[in-house]
């Protein structure tokens, strides 16, 4: 199993576990707390998305970590730092996960966290560090221009399918003052 640094959102990280196959197919652990243990927190909820092609979602904060895998289809998988005491806050980083890739990426606690599908029916499974708690949890609008994520271009009448959840989010120096007192500083 490789751990691989993510250097652009200090404490995140690709993960690439061990796939064994043989001519039935595969089979892979998706989270072993022995294997794991020390990097990424105990999975207290085990979550999943499926997206249509062209689905943003995020970018949305948690007090909770998130280790993130695609299990069909694919993603390109976003995470910005929102936490202003670390030296990578408003720095983001995107890696690509497939079903065809055992790749798993590590969110960090207080990161932001959105995907982009690149295909119909991309399924998502999340081991999450903690249970929801929608008080305590932050959306930041994914077109923040201070972030300024760069999301994939898409073709000539083509268009993101995004909730309205997510793209009347308020940008990250709002979002923070309206949670500022719960818990997300």
């Amino acid at each position: 199993m490789l751990f691989i640094d993510i250097k652009e959102v200090e404490g995140a990280f690709v993960v690439i576990p061990k796939r064994y196959q043989d001519e039935r197919g595969f089979f892979q652990e998706g989270y072993n707390s022995k294997t794991y243990e020390g990097k990424v927190a105990t999975c207290q909820q085990i979550s999943f998305s499926k997206s249509k092609k062209n689905v943003i979602r995020g970018m949305h904060c948690a007090q909770y970590s998130k280790l993130v895998q695609c299990v069909q289809g694919s993603v390109f998988d976003y995470m910005v730092d929102l936490r202003p005491e670390s030296k990578t806050y408003l720095q983001w980083a995107v890696v690509e996960l497939s079903a065809d890739s055992p790749k798993q990426v590590y969110v960090p606690p207080r990161c932001g966290h959105g995907i982009f599908s690149q295909k119909d029916d991309s399924l998502l499974i999340y081991c999450q560090g903690g249970t929801f708690d929608g008080p305590r949890e932050m959306n930041v609008n994914p077109f923040d221009p201070k972030i300024n994520i760069k999301w994939p271009e898409l073709s000539f009448g083509q268009h993101y399918i995004i909730s309205d959840q997510d793209s009347l989010a308020p940008y990250e120096e709002e979002a923070r003052k309206l949670w500022n007192g719960r818990n997300m500083a």
